[in-house]
Order: C-alpha cells, then structure tokens, then sequence
C-alpha cells in the first residue's frame, strides 16, 4: 500500500544558547564586559523539527522552508549545521524550500545568567515573509498529495490561508504549530 507522504511548512532556525557560567554584573555605563560562558548552537524550529521527528519515525517528509545563503544556509555545503543533523534520513526530503541570498538563514539567541533568561534576540520574520502565496501556488503539488500537512503558524494569515485552500481542494488533513 502506497502512504502518503507528511508536509511540514514553517520556520527551520539555529538556536544558539549562551549560558553564563558565574554571576554577571551590571556593566557601567558605556562600557562592554564579558563574562565566561557556555555556548550551545542547536537545530530548530517548529516545522523543522517536526520534520525531522517524522523522519526519524521512518515516515517519508516534506519541508518547506526557508534558509539564507550563508555559512548557515548554504545548500552547497553539504555539511553545514542545519541540514548535517538530516545525515542518513533519506526520507526528508527539504529541496523544496526557499533559498534566498537576500537574508541569512533564521537564527535566535538566547542569552541566559545563573539568574534565568536575559535576552533573547531572532530574525526568523523576514525570512518567513519570503514564503508567500505564490510559493505556497508552485508548492500545491506537495500538498495535495501528501496525507496531512503541519503548518507553522508564524506566517501571515494569508499564506495560512493558501495552505489550507490547497489542503481543502484535496481533502490533505491539516495541523497548525503555535509557538
């Protein structure tokens, strides 16, 4: 029996963490200070990471996202760090996403103290804004054929409408990821 294949279109992000590792002190004003730290980078995102999970369930997947052309993003360089954590799962199939050279791949930053979350700072907006309703047009093929589609709710409504006007012409069941 043929099983048709999952769609998770959303945000694919690097996380980087950074973890204090003693108290800090408020700076003087006009001054930097730098603090021992621990620092983590981790793939994420919420139709990334979905995504990934479905494949390493076995379950054949479509990612539609979006990655800048960068040391991040760059589909040339078959080991850089998003796309290295999908070695081996050759039922993820991401080349249907959006690779741009106007901005960098979604990132976010986390800066955390012994005393809890400090900052957190993320460009993934601008880089989702680049999947529009035409895109999601030229994708449609995907969607009407897959089984369900998981879709990250951080785009603009009207992109998430696009989505499920195609998944209801096609009767694909939908899910929708709040972060």
């Amino acid at each position: 029996m043929y099983e048709r294949p999952k769609v998770c279109i959303g945000s694919a992000i690097v996380d980087i963490e950074v973890l204090s590792t003693e108290e800090t002190k408020e700076s003087k004003k006009g001054e930097i200070s730098y603090f021992p730290a621990e620092i983590k980078q981790r793939a994420g995102g919420v139709a990334r990471n979905h995504a990934e999970a479905l494949a390493r369930l076995g379950i054949d997947v479509d990612l539609i996202s979006a990655f800048g052309i960068d040391l991040n993003g760059d589909k040339d360089i078959g080991a850089t760090f998003l796309f290295k954590k999908w070695e081996g799962l050759e039922n993820l199939d991401f080349s249907h996403s959006l690779f741009t050279k106007e901005c960098s791949t979604a990132t976010s930053v986390s800066i955390e103290s012994k005393k809890g979350l400090q900052q957190g700072f993320i460009n993934v907006e601008v880089l989702l804004n680049k999947i529009d309703c035409k895109f999601i047009d030229d994708n449609a093929n995907l969607i009407k054929l897959a089984d369900y589609v998981v879709i990250d709710a951080n785009f603009p409504p009207s992109v998430i409408e696009r989505v499920l006007y195609w998944a209801n012409r096609s009767e694909t069941k939908s899910w929708y990821l709040f972060d």
